[in-house]
């Protein structure tokens, strides 16, 4: 299955698309989980993917692993 993801395609604003779904989904489970006081298994689930993407995809600006000029992703 990961050796059909076609890299060329992993470009900065593709990755910044799913950052910024990502971080909505985060405010979306935290402001449930302040509503009813508790988090759902689902959520705590989702949280940990998302947190994991964006920690991971911040390590990948940092050390510049991400190019937007060219639109070709290191790997």
């Amino acid at each position: 299955m990961v050796e059909d993801i076609d890299l060329r395609y992993l470009d900065e604003s593709w990755l910044e698309n799913l950052s910024e779904s990502a971080t909505a989904v985060l405010d979306k489970v935290d402001k449930e989980a302040s509503k009813t006081g508790q988090l759902t298994e689902e959520n705590l689930q989702i949280s940990a993917l998302c947190g994991g993407f964006l920690y991971l995809y911040h390590l990948a600006q940092s050390h510049q692993i991400i190019h937007s000029i060219d639109n070709i992703t290191k790997h």
